[in-house]
């Protein structure tokens, strides 16, 4: 587990990190309405399924307000808050190892935190990449005793 935290604070050095804070206006591009879609790992066959799926975003004060729709399954829809805290340390109870704005004005933020997924005690990793047309939120997986991540989840959003 050091290892694979130790390669990722590497790479996002090597790429040039300015803090690892962040202010809500770091933020301001995603909001609007964006389609895309969602894949993930069914845990009951292992299999890799794509779903469609919308998002709008909208920023209050020190929060962003997701609402997220799945067309071809709506009692799936649901709605999320992500909230700036500790001074931009942590987004909700994810402490954000990494932020970074590349050459093509994107920017990436990393976070951590301890949970479980598949009833599993884990560490799990999110990676957010956007800028103004393109979001991704990547949701990747280390199993206690585990030795390397494995991506979960992964949204990938075009705005509209």
């Amino acid at each position: 587990m050091k290892t694979i935290l130790l390669n990722i604070s590497l790479f996002f050095s090597i790429i040039g990190i300015a803090q690892n804070t962040v202010q809500i206006s770091d933020l301001e591009t995603l909001q609007g309405n964006w389609k895309g879609e969602l894949m993930y790992i069914n845990y009951s066959d292992n299999n890799q399924v794509t779903l469609k799926t919308t998002l709008l975003i909208e920023i209050k004060k020190d929060k962003l307000i997701g609402k997220i729709g799945y067309p071809d399954e709506p009692s799936a829809n649901g709605k999320f808050v992500l909230k700036l805290k500790n001074n931009g340390t942590f987004i909700n109870n994810e402490e954000i190892i990494a932020k970074s704005k590349q050459d093509d004005g994107s920017i990436q933020i990393a976070t951590k935190y301890k949970g479980s997924d598949n009833n599993k005690p884990a560490t799990i990793f999110i990676k957010y990449v956007f800028d103004k047309t393109n979001f991704t939120m990547t949701k990747e997986v280390l199993f206690e005793n585990a030795t390397e991540p494995f991506v979960r989840n992964r949204y990938t959003y075009k705005k509209l």
